[in-house]
């Protein structure tokens, strides 16, 4: 077992990928943690409001907030792809299926699929 002292706010969520963990947290950050070494890889910034959900797959990381977004982060660059605005919902909880992610919100679920990942796919 091992125990990664993280940041100073609450945990809301956590997803783990092989050796990745990410997290969410009170403070609006996302953070990619490396599972064997306890160290903090990413920390990602933009979210105005409590990350309440966060995905992993081998290349991107997802998240969902209060502030009514869900945002795609590219993993070997740090740069958000694509923010969707929500339509003032919760994202409460996102989800990952092989061809699609979806988002449960306050009052529905969405659909995407993966070619809204990045620009240009």
């Amino acid at each position: 077992m091992r125990d990664i002292r993280t940041y100073n706010h609450p945990i809301n969520c956590v997803f783990t990928k092989g050796r990745m963990a990410a997290t969410g947290s009170n403070d609006c950050t996302v953070r990619i943690w490396d599972i064997h070494t306890g160290d903090c890889t990413w920390v990602f910034m933009g979210h105005d409001d409590t990350v309440e959900t966060v995905a992993l797959d081998n290349s991107w990381a997802y998240s969902g907030s209060r502030d009514h977004r869900a945002r795609i982060w590219y993993l070997n660059t740090g740069d958000c792809t694509h923010i969707l605005d929500l339509d003032k919902s919760f994202v409460l909880n996102i989800g990952l299926s092989a061809s699609y992610w979806s988002a449960s919100l306050s009052c529905n679920i969405v659909y995407y699929g993966f070619g809204i990942r990045s620009r240009g796919s």
